[in-house]
């Protein structure tokens, strides 16, 4: 962790102060649509991106998801947990109508999958790389003051596999992937 901090100051350092017009700060909440019919789970968002050029911004991006569940369909019980996601987020302006940029982004990071142990199902811990490929439309109202406020909107898809559990959870069919829709919404300061 202190290698990848000192190596994000020493990026930035590096980019000339011209570079860096503004940072934007953000919350927001992520709508997942998981393929795997049995998962759901919204999501918690805090951000910081910066403007590297008029049209290209990265970032740091965390994200919580307490309420991770997985249903049973043979019993009535469902099984919960959080997700943990840390990624890094680059977008790319592809056009601005009126004061809304369109972007193209992709977000790239490690997510830590926590499930505590149930009645019918063991306990379930792990460590897997996540990719977003998303397109957010960000409105910001007030573009030419020094701190303005944004509003954004996303919709992507989320590639986050597991190790295949062969009978997760008692379950008859296996489970692999929380693959799936997600539906951004962020509402943040410019500055």
């Amino acid at each position: 962790m202190k290698k990848a901090l000192v190596f994000l100051v020493v990026g930035l350092l590096a980019i000339p102060a011209t570079a860096i017009a503004t940072m934007e700060m953000s919350l927001g909440t992520t709508f997942n649509v998981y393929d795997e019919p049995r998962a759901e789970g919204q999501g918690r968002a805090i951000s910081i991106i910066f403007d590297i050029s008029d049209d290209f911004r990265a970032g740091y991006i965390t994200e919580r998801i307490d309420n991770l569940g997985l249903r049973d369909p043979v019993t009535p019980e469902t099984v919960h947990g959080t997700i943990s996601i840390d990624s890094m987020m680059f977008l790319l302006k592809l056009a601005k109508v009126a004061k809304v940029n369109c972007n193209l982004g992709i977000s790239v990071g490690n997510a830590n999958i926590i499930i505590p142990a149930g009645t019918i199902w063991d306990a379930f811990a792990e460590s897997v790389p996540v990719f977003d490929l998303l397109a957010r439309f960000e409105y910001t109202p007030m573009a030419d003051k020094k701190v303005v406020g944004t509003i954004a909107v996303g919709v992507g898809y989320r590639f986050m596999d597991v190790t295949d559990v062969a009978s997760p959870f008692g379950l008859s069919r296996p489970f692999d992937n929380l693959n799936g829709l997600i539906i951004t919404f962020g509402a943040g300061l410019k500055f």
